[in-house]
């Protein structure tokens, strides 16, 4: 989805977690820490035959995280003592933008090592994004219906997940 750049959901999220340590960028990749990670959560569409991955979006993150249009996503497994999950958007300029080529971006999102070893011998070809919100103590609740599915791949390096 685009939007103009007066307003962008998404700058205005990074932003917020820039500025309490939770995130950084680096060239066209944004790397959340464990804190920026938190506010995700992995689980699996138990309605599907297939068990589908499911990233849970916090409802208050999951307008920032609509507001970009994610091509694809890859599971990368033990780098640096963490698995993370990247979601990969092949153009983020806005409708207005005068820049004439693609800008490509990642969002870097880490997990405990070991979380993706369910889905690494398994053919899963996609990920659903689902809002959550905290139920009862610390047992995020999805929404039944996702808001993306995107293409999802398995990777055991950072260079091997498209942009």
């Amino acid at each position: 989805m685009q939007t103009s750049r007066d307003e962008h959901p998404f700058l205005i999220w990074y932003a917020y977690l820039n500025k309490r340590a939770m995130a950084v960028i680096r060239k066209r990749d944004i790397f959340l820490n464990d804190i920026g990670a938190a506010r995700f959560a992995m689980g699996v569409d138990e309605d599907s035959d297939r068990k589908t991955p499911a990233l849970g979006v916090g409802v208050h993150d999951s307008k920032a995280i609509k507001s970009i249009d994610w091509s694809s996503a890859g599971f990368i497994l033990g780098h640096k003592n963490r698995d993370w999950l990247a979601l990969a958007a092949r153009d983020i300029r806005q409708v207005d933008s005068v820049e004439p080529d693609p800008v490509p971006m990642r969002l870097w999102i880490p997990f405990t090592t070991g979380l993706f070893n369910a889905w690494a011998h398994k053919t899963t070809d996609k990920l659903e994004l689902k809002r959550v919100k905290n139920g009862k103590g610390v047992v995020p609740v999805f929404e039944k219906t996702p808001f993306l599915s995107v293409s999802l791949q398995l990777k055991n390096h950072w260079s091997d997940l498209p942009s």
